[in-house]
């Protein structure tokens, strides 16, 4: 009788640690999507109300996805580095107007190159051009001496890269309507805080893809990189 008892004992608690294991897991299941679809909503939250202060006609706004990711302190993901990369397709951007005006310039001067015969009204064609196509090419030295800083810089940053999460990297794709009221599909890329009630920072796909962001950011490093071999190179043969 008491070895029946025991065994019925022994039964009862296999039966109860099981229960309790799967109920652990279940309450453990429930927790992570509950985290999940908080944070989910957070995130859509904190865009809906980015998007009322920026968005020309918000009534129009439907979100289509949102892809939630880890972000790093790496070299896409650091802050410092997306602004170097900013300011460097802005001086990019600059020193190609600057070209376009320097090699304009420079037709004209071809044309009006000043000759024995050639009269004082295209002499002064070409002095005048010639002087904007000075100013030109010194724009250019000026943007070109930038992006060289800040690409330097970025080679430094990424050394300080800790790897270490800090937020959420957002990618949004949304529906709206333009000023001229056409309908039109933009992305949205967001660096978000841990807590995803803060935007740190945000850019279009129209102004910069994600690929070509990172095509940027590789190009800057392969650039200091083939610096840093032509300076050692240069200090070798010294």
């Amino acid at each position: 009788m008491w070895q029946i008892t025991n065994n019925i004992k022994q039964l009862i608690m296999k039966m109860f640690l099981g229960n309790t294991k799967l109920i652990a897991g279940i309450i453990l299941a429930a927790l992570f999507i509950s985290a999940c679809t908080s944070r989910e909503e957070k995130v859509a939250e904190t865009i809906k109300n980015e998007m009322f202060k920026n968005l020309y006609d918000f009534e129009s706004y439907q979100p289509i996805e949102t892809k939630i990711d880890t972000l790093r302190r790496d070299k896409y993901g650091d802050t410092l580095i997306y602004d170097n990369i900013m300011l460097i397709k802005a001086a990019s951007d600059e020193f190609d107007k600057a070209k376009g005006n320097f090699d304009e310039q420079k037709e004209i001067c071809e044309i009006y190159m000043p000759t024995y015969y050639s009269s004082s009204t295209s002499d002064k064609k070409f002095y005048a051009a010639r002087d904007k196509a000075k100013d030109a090419y010194n724009d250019m030295t000026f943007y070109l001496g930038i992006m060289d800083s800040l690409t330097i810089d970025i080679k430094t940053k990424v050394k300080d890269c800790d790897n270490n999460q800090y937020g959420w990297f957002v990618t949004h794709k949304f529906r709206c309507k333009t000023k001229g009221g056409n309908s039109t599909i933009g992305t949205y890329y967001y660096f978000m805080d841990k807590d995803c009630e803060r935007i740190i920072r945000r850019f279009d796909e129209d102004e910069m893809s994600l690929e070509q962001y990172h095509h940027w950011i590789d190009n800057a490093l392969e650039v200091s990189d083939d610096e840093g071999t032509k300076e050692k190179s240069d200090s070798k043969e010294k």
